[in-house]
């Protein structure tokens, strides 16, 4: 059974290890897990993880951006998991718990992960100061 689950302190390694190989851009396991324990963005958002049959498969992070503007972030999911759609799963299910008017995704991989799920995909770099 596949469960959306608000993410609590206790999930949270597990969840950053779903994108050490992503993520962690040759740094030892243990130095990319400070760094994300440390992070100030992954503290400014809600995590969730995606649930099936009692074990954690899929995570992403939200952050309430302004009223009606989500932004989504560091989807991943355990690499031997991949490719058999829990993260599009997960996607789907946050969607239908936070609704918005509008959603930002950061996204790392090709655009038409997304668009198969029905997201458009920006071509232009937002960037701030």
């Amino acid at each position: 059974m596949e469960k959306l689950i608000k993410a609590v302190l206790n999930d949270l390694d597990e969840i950053y290890s779903m994108g050490y190989d992503a993520w962690g851009e040759g740094s030892q396991y243990s130095d990319y897990l400070i760094e994300c324990r440390i992070s100030t963005k992954y503290k400014s958002g809600t995590w969730y993880v995606l649930n099936v049959d009692g074990e954690h498969i899929s995570s992403c992070i939200l952050y309430n951006i302004s009223d009606k503007v989500i932004g989504i972030g560091s989807l991943a999911t355990k690499s031997e998991k991949r490719k058999l759609g829990y993260g599009s799963l997960l996607i789907k299910k946050v969607l239908a718990r936070n609704e918005a008017d509008t959603y930002f995704l950061w996204r790392d991989i090709s655009p038409s992960y997304y668009e198969k799920n029905r997201i458009c995909c920006s071509r232009s770099k937002v960037t701030g100061s």
